[in-house]
């Protein structure tokens, strides 16, 4: 089901609002962000901001909600995609990442939210990470039934990849710093766009559910050789 706005008007929020409150909850949190400070930031007045969406409550609702929804959506859109169950693996994580960056200041945000035990966290937005995690549960489920994925702990897999992407994202500054102190190769890995990073989680996270060939390697040698002998 897709996430339905319950602002007053939703449909003519001003996306200039949306994503000014993004970075002032971002960088002062829930409890530090003041509506006139959004206001003032946003080029709008604070009755502006009532009107549209509500109180600073509201406001934090519509944001978490909105991001959350999209990753949700694009979720659910790879699962139906029809590829190789291989492909919707990593098309998941590129899509849910995706989401993500494209907001600006979104990460820092969630780092937050997550730091403080989620005691803001709206219900809704919970419910479409939920969707997000049903959506990979249903990849790996897949993997597993055609025999080319192993059982793993889901939530594990799912916080080893989307987490520590969105980790990757907030920490940017954090990582230049630390990429200082390693040599070049080193360091050039802590500095990959957020896009080539993810291509790079996405085969980790494909190897580690992969299930080994067993097949004996004399059997696998044999059947080379008898492939020789007949060309």
């Amino acid at each position: 089901m897709a996430y339905k706005s319950t602002t007053k008007d939703a449909g003519k929020v001003p996306e200039k609002i949306l994503q000014t409150a993004i970075n002032v909850f971002a960088a002062k949190g829930f409890g530090g962000a003041r509506v006139d400070e959004i206001a003032k930031d946003a080029g709008v007045n604070k009755a502006s901001i009532y009107y549209h969406i509500g109180d600073k409550e509201a406001l934090y609702k519509e944001v978490l909600n909105r991001v959350f929804a999209g990753a949700a959506q694009a979720a659910d859109d790879n699962i139906s995609s029809g590829k190789p169950v291989e492909e919707k693996l990593k098309g998941h994580i590129r899509s849910v990442i995706k989401n993500a960056v494209s907001i600006e200041n979104f990460a820092p945000l969630l780092m937050r939210e997550v730091a403080s035990g989620g005691e803001n966290m709206p219900r809704e937005a919970l419910a479409q990470m939920g969707r997000v995690i049903q959506a990979l549960k249903e990849i790996v489920d897949e993997g597993v039934k055609k025999g080319e994925f192993r059982e793993v702990n889901l939530f594990a897999l799912h916080i080893m990849v989307i987490g520590g992407l969105n980790f990757y994202i907030a920490g940017k500054n954090i990582r230049k710093q630390v990429a200082g102190k390693m040599d070049g190769k080193t360091a050039s890995m802590a500095l990959l766009p957020v896009e080539e990073m993810t291509e790079e989680v996405a085969k980790i996270a494909l190897s580690a559910l992969k299930k080994p060939d067993t097949t004996p390697r004399h059997i696998t040698q044999k059947n080379s050789n008898i492939d020789m002998e007949i060309d």
